[in-house]
């Protein structure tokens, strides 16, 4: 492949997302799904949002949490971006792409050993151990959604910064089921309408509805040690502007429907009132870890 990617990796992709039954809640081909998955054009954008809040360079120490089939580890690594390491749960169905995710460091002859084995909750790293932490599409599938939190701003160092790209249950977009949703439904309401779609709503048992709300809560009690910049607010904003944001998984349907709201020119008034209620989609959370913090304790 053009990316450096082999063949071989994009099968086994393929074949986890068959033998995980993706296709009954998501509609995108899972060839498809599975290029996506190992493109680099599309680590090239999450390395654009990391840097557009914190300066990287090749000995910037970055964690990304939820590495998956470590496609942004990868690039990462071979282009000399930053000194990458990648966080991944060891066991099923995790295992799997614990292991995808070495193959494709070690058929690229780089050290598997970054992609480490473990879970948000409880990382296996020293406190203040990196200068950025980075996640797409993670916090979302953690049991513990306030631990993963607390972990991330204990391994930042002073002055370190996270951002975190992930659903926002408070806006009109669910990315999984690829499907528009009333802002704040309920999971229930939202599986009874996910059976509506004929899909199964397995999938949706599994997910923690982030809204702004509950990002608030979990936050405060670390009010002390970190930060909080940004929850994409302004990124939002720009790709109703705009219209400059990809369409991996569906987002051509979100595309669709801004250029509809652009041309009713009701723009202006979705963004006042969406930036009222909190409507960012995805949540892009930033957060800078104080100078002064007091270490939380190593796990």
């Amino acid at each position: 492949m053009s990316n450096g990617i082999g063949e071989a990796v994009v099968a086994d992709i393929e074949r986890f997302l068959r033998e995980t039954n993706v296709s009954d809640f998501c509609k995108t081909p899972l060839d498809r799904l599975a290029r996506e998955f190992v493109s680099t054009e599309r680590a090239g954008e999450q390395v654009k949002e990391l840097s557009r809040f914190v300066p990287i360079g090749p000995d910037t120490r970055v964690l990304e949490v939820g590495s998956g089939f470590g496609t942004f580890v990868y690039h990462c690594r071979v282009n000399n971006i930053c000194d990458c390491h990648g966080l991944e749960p060891g066991q099923p169905p995790y295992d799997a792409t614990l292991g995808i995710a070495r193959r494709l460091l070690g058929d690229a002859g780089l050290d598997q050993s970054v992609i480490h084995e473990g879970i948000g909750e409880a990382m296996p790293f020293e406190d203040g151990s990196f200068d950025a932490v980075y996640s797409v599409s993670c916090l979302e599938h953690t049991q513990d959604p306030e631990a993963v939190l607390a972990e991330v701003v204990r391994v930042l160092k002073p002055n370190g910064v996270a951002v975190l790209n992930f659903p926002n249950y408070g806006s009109w977009w669910e990315g999984h089921y690829n499907t528009f949703i009333l802002p704040h439904t309920p999971k229930a309401l939202f599986k009874l309408q996910v059976r509506l779609m004929g899909r199964t709503t397995d999938f949706a048992d599994t997910l923690q509805f982030i809204t702004y709300g509950k990002l608030r809560r979990w936050l405060a009690p670390l009010a002390d040690r970190v930060e909080i910049v940004s929850t994409g607010q302004e990124i939002w904003r720009e790709r109703i502007d705009r219209l400059e944001f990809s369409e991996w998984n569906g987002l051509g349907t979100v595309k669709r429907a801004v250029r509809l709201v652009k041309r009713l020119k009701l723009d202006r008034l979705a963004v006042a009132a969406g930036s009222m209620l909190h409507w960012e989609t995805p949540f892009v959370l930033v957060l800078r870890r104080r100078p002064h913090a007091e270490p939380s304790g190593s796990p």
